[in-house]
């Protein structure tokens, strides 16, 4: 079961070639740790870097980031 974690996910905003705001966690290794926000989160920054890539066609510098 996850524990419930009271913290505050920001908007998801890119700007230029910062990734978004409001991710604390490392690694995302399981999704039973996260919640509500944070899986938002997840899939709007998806949204965005699709329409940054125009449907994967280009590369931007924040996916090449170092692990």
């Amino acid at each position: 079961m996850s524990q419930s974690k009271s913290s505050t996910v920001a908007p998801v905003v890119l700007r230029g070639n910062l990734p978004p705001t409001g991710w604390t966690h490392r690694h995302l290794l399981d999704l039973e740790e996260l919640s509500a926000e944070e899986i938002s989160l997840i899939l709007d920054t998806a949204v965005m870097c699709k329409e940054a890539t125009q449907g994967c066609r280009e590369k931007i510098d924040v996916l090449s980031g170092a692990a």
